[in-house]
């Protein structure tokens, strides 16, 4: 498919970059690889562990941490956490004076620019009965366990639902990541020419050049 030639392409070029600063993307070449099936999923790590074909190995798996308290991992953490008010006042200010926030990509689109997909307002209640939200605080968890939501109330509850990177890719990983996603957006909004994949062109020539040897050159 072009698609999967287009990233080859990115790939081969990001990857001789990073490897003059001593990073590889072999994760990220495993990655590619299962995402086109050519791999099998990979197999759970723990109970509730579902992983898909976007499975990068390697990495760190558990249903929740401890974002917060980890500065390593997380040096953002703590000051999400202490601008929470703010983050809440702003949103509600807007909730009550306008229809901004009336769908996701309303939100996306006016609010915070281009870039910004996967940052979304859903209205949502505990994760599950072992954890369950605290206001102005941070639920840091692995989408690929198994999971449910709900608001047990008769009150809404909005959540602010923020995807960032695993914290343990590499920037060389993130950065070929990041292309992938770029160009898989820019293919599904037709932001990419469409053209015959290689493997089809190649197989093409090949049937052709068949022909001329079984028929003397084939008819002029």
């Amino acid at each position: 498919m072009q698609f999967w030639e287009d990233v080859d392409d990115g790939l081969d070029d990001i990857e001789n970059f990073w490897r003059k600063q001593n990073q590889d993307i072999d994760r990220i070449r495993t990655f590619a690889a299962r995402a086109q099936g050519k791999l099998s999923l990979p197999t759970p790590s723990a109970a509730g562990h579902e992983p898909s074909e976007e499975h990068v190995d390697g990495l760190t798996t558990k249903p929740f941490w401890n974002a917060a308290e980890d500065l390593q991992l997380f040096p953002w953490a703590q000051d999400l956490e202490a601008s929470a008010h703010i983050i809440q006042a702003e949103y509600e200010t807007k909730l009550n004076t306008s229809m901004v926030f009336a769908t996701d990509s309303i939100w996306q689109n006016q609010v915070m620019g281009q870039g910004w997909s996967a940052v979304r307002l859903q209205r949502l209640g505990v994760w599950n009965t072992e954890t369950g939200w605290a206001q102005g605080k941070l639920t840091t968890i692995d989408t690929s366990f198994v999971h449910s939501t709900g608001n047990p109330t008769e009150q809404d509850r909005h959540v602010l639902i923020i995807d960032f990177w695993h914290p343990e890719l590499t920037e060389a990983e993130r950065s070929a990541l990041e292309f992938v996603y770029d160009l898989r957006n820019k293919f599904e909004n037709g932001q990419v020419p469409i053209r015959k994949p290689r493997s089809l062109q190649e197989q093409v020539g090949g049937l052709a050049g068949l022909w001329k040897s079984l028929t003397g050159g084939g008819v002029e």
